[in-house]
């Protein structure tokens, strides 16, 4: 069985990014993809949303299904 864990962070909190990838690396998770995604806003007539850039990563690792009948 395959699990799947995504990480997205705002651009402006690269340090805290890498910290957490990388431990979860160290747990034997695999990188997958990751890339800085380009987020924008809905257009409104009284305001303007930015773009927001988020850092985005993707890692996944095959866990063999626990049986109870081992117990």
């Amino acid at each position: 069985m395959k699990q799947i864990k995504t990480v997205l962070k705002p651009y402006s909190e690269l340090y805290a990014f890498d910290k957490e990838v990388n431990s979860l690396l160290s747990q034997g998770w695999t990188l997958r993809k990751r890339e800085i995604q380009k987020v924008s806003g809905e257009i409104s007539e009284s305001f303007t949303v930015p773009a927001v850039y988020v850092l985005y990563a993707e890692l996944d690792r095959t866990v063999i299904p626990f049986e109870e009948s081992t117990i």
